[in-house]
């Protein structure tokens, strides 16, 4: 018998009123203003709010260095919202390897979100390789170098769960389990 076996990387939902591990991501043109809020969450009360974002790649970032596996399958699944103009986003990773510079990965790419409702992201994407440091963050859609979408957002109720890994069950044979004789021809 097969038993599925998952794990969980992430399971954020700021209902303490605290960013549960998420930081702000700042990609060499400043940080953006993280904050939990309590009048943006869906169906709770806190979210996080990310805004005062100047460029594409400032978002939230959590640490998965001690948590994550390389080369193993994870399912993502997030609320977002935008406040203001709404475009793309994207789940993505940095990751260090030994004394090599970091590497950067689009995970999962994430479109029709809005600014009216919230929507429900998911995806399934690979951890790369990494034997330093790893952390996985959202972003808005890349912009070849340019600002791109900074519209604040809102995330919550965020949760990064391994993807069911098949588990082979011990199971009594069969011919253990009857009183008659059994042979195979």
């Amino acid at each position: 018998m097969l038993r599925q076996v998952p794990r969980t990387l992430v399971d954020t939902d700021f209902e303490d009123g605290t960013p549960q591990g998420w930081s702000p991501r700042d990609d060499g043109k400043g940080a953006p203003t993280v904050a939990v809020q309590d009048e943006v969450a869906h169906d709770s009360t806190y979210a996080v709010r990310v805004s005062d974002r100047v460029s594409q790649g400032q978002g939230i970032q959590f640490d998965v260095t001690d948590k994550a596996t390389p080369g193993a399958s994870y399912d993502v699944s997030a609320w977002v919202k935008f406040e203001g103009t709404p475009g793309d986003m994207t789940l993505s990773s940095r990751t260090v390897t030994g004394e090599d510079s970091a590497a950067f990965s689009n995970l999962v790419q994430f479109t029709g979100l809005s600014s009216s409702q919230w929507v429900n992201v998911t995806g399934t994407f690979t951890m790369p390789a990494f034997d330093t440091a790893a952390e996985i963050y959202f972003e808005t859609k890349w912009a070849q170098g340019e600002a791109g979408n900074t519209s604040t957002f809102v995330v919550d109720d965020v949760t990064v769960r391994s993807t069911p890994v098949s588990e082979i069950q011990d199971l009594t044979p069969l011919k253990d389990t009857v009183t008659f004789p059994m042979a195979f021809t």
